[in-house]
């Protein structure tokens, strides 16, 4: 026994395949403002979600477990969901059902999952990187093409690192990047000065209707194909320094951090100011001191 090695596992494939029902559903609104998400249950008229999903994923240990890396492949494609119809949302009128608002459909989410991982050495970590797409398609939105899912992120990256100055002080670094939220805008607004000349429908008078005929029109935007845009890319740093001295009962821990390093103004959501597209942003450079005591 004193010379027993444990055995390592190198080498390993995965293959794994399921089908899934899930009898909540997420609405998600698409166009410009703010983010709202609704969570709502399957009903007489909305049936539970359906998918099935299969994955191969190939993992393997390297020089002695010190190196972990990892690819994932996975497929999976989705029966009754849900999405608003062209121009509702929750904000409308609440005398109208919700289930009248909102489309059934089917969709589709497939991707590459890749990550490498140090474990072992003053310095660990991993790195992460996945590329991948989810798609909806329904008869009554968008002329009955596909289009890009509200959460469609086809770029994410993560980069976390983690070295050990000495046996009670680490300082660490984490990276993020995500592509940025498909979005519906408007690409142009009904314009003009009413009523002019003689131009107008033969059917309204030149009286208070006919003036607030053209003024209904005006606040209509000329939406674009659903999800066809994109928000500006999502990406921080942060970085942190920590102490941890042992106590006679417990350890004492200092930290001090950084969030958002360089300051990214990343959107919490678009909107319109004077015509021009501007976001609003949530968290700016923030330092951060923290102080533990356990016994």
């Amino acid at each position: 026994m004193e010379n027993y090695i444990p055995y390592q596992i190198k080498l390993q494939v995965k293959l794994s395949a399921g089908h899934f029902a899930q009898y909540l559903h997420l609405l998600s609104n698409s166009s410009i403002g703010l983010p709202t998400d609704l969570w709502t249950s399957s009903t007489r008229r909305i049936a539970p979600q359906l998918s099935n999903q299969v994955s191969l994923g190939y993992y393997k240990n390297l020089k002695n477990s010190a190196w972990n890396f990892m690819v994932e492949g996975f497929y999976r494609t989705m029966d009754n969901v849900i999405e608003y119809q062209e121009g509702a949302s929750f904000l409308n009128s609440t005398s109208v059902n919700w289930e009248d608002k909102v489309a059934v459909g089917t969709g589709k989410a497939y991707g590459l999952e890749l990550m490498l991982q140090k474990n072992k050495g003053k310095l660990t970590g991993s790195l992460s990187y996945t590329l991948s797409r989810s798609e909806r398609t329904f008869d009554d939105i968008n002329q009955g093409q596909t289009f890009p899912y509200r959460y469609d992120a086809p770029h994410n990256l993560a980069l976390n690192l983690h070295y050990e100055v000495r046996n009670n002080k680490t300082f660490s670094v984490n990276f993020f990047f995500n592509s940025g939220a498909p979005l519906q805008i408007a690409q142009a607004k009904y314009a003009g000065s009413f009523p002019h000349n003689n131009w107008g429908p033969f059917s309204l008078s030149r009286g208070s209707g006919y003036q607030s005929y053209y003024s209904y029109f005006q606040q209509l935007p000329l939406l674009s194909d659903r999800n066809t845009y994109r928000a500006p890319a999502y990406h921080r740093l942060d970085v942190n320094y920590r102490v941890v001295k042992q106590k006679k009962t417990g350890n004492r821990v200092w930290a001090f951090g950084i969030y958002n390093v360089y300051n990214r103004n990343n959107p919490f959501y678009i909107f319109y100011d004077n015509s021009q597209l501007k976001q609003f942003s949530l968290f700016p450079v923030i330092p951060s001191f923290t102080y533990e005591r356990n016994f």
